[in-house]
């Protein structure tokens, strides 16, 4: 099921890397397997890797919102580098979301701070 053209899709998690980033869009695991979810007002977005293994390729999901039985969009990065690089980038954010980790690298140097001050 692809209703997305390939831009769309692209502009789509893009604004979802950007407000994941911003704090704005918070991720949830899903069933503790590497799954990662989020709601809005209307969608809940859905991000694994296809194969579990915390890797490349991708499956990304869009569910109606209150309805996570009615999927509305189904992708997968398998073929698709450029696709495969924005989900990969989704991906890793959702997870550092999940652990209420906005920077990767400030949170590094903090913890590498107070370890020097001790």
């Amino acid at each position: 099921m692809a209703l997305l053209e390939k831009d769309e899709l692209l502009a789509v998690i893009e604004r979802l890397i950007n407000s994941t980033k911003s704090g704005k869009l918070k991720w949830r695991p899903y069933q503790d397997r590497g799954e990662m979810e989020a709601e809005t007002a209307k969608f809940v977005y859905y991000i694994k890797p296809r194969d579990d293994d915390d890797a490349p390729p991708y499956q990304f999901q869009v569910y109606a919102e209150g309805n996570r039985g009615m999927v509305l969009e189904v992708i997968s990065s398998r073929d698709e580098l450029e696709l495969q690089n924005a989900m990969s980038t989704l991906y890793s954010s959702s997870k550092l979301s999940a652990l209420g980790i906005g920077s990767l690298k400030d949170e590094i140097f903090n913890d590498l701070t107070e370890l020097d001050s001790e």
